[in-house]
């Protein structure tokens, strides 16, 4: 039989928080997924829809930038 490795409690509870660190707060994962929907449906253009999700993120770093600065 091959050697199976099941990872402890602890692991498992890095890998939760690692990924938590990746995804967007719930809020803007619900935006992304809102434009997501509308590039399946055909209600926008995949490029328009894109540069959309693009320019949403360019806004908000710039924000968090005058957040810091003040």
């Amino acid at each position: 039989m091959p050697a199976v490795h099941i990872p402890s409690r602890d692991e498992l509870a890095f890998a939760v928080n690692t990924a938590r660190t990746c995804l967007p707060s719930p809020p803007r994962l619900a935006y992304y997924s809102g434009l997501g929907l509308l590039a399946v449906f055909d209600v926008l253009e995949w490029p328009v829809t894109v540069a959309i999700g693009i320019g949403a993120v360019v806004a908000q770093r710039a924000a968090r930038r005058v957040q810091t600065r003040s």
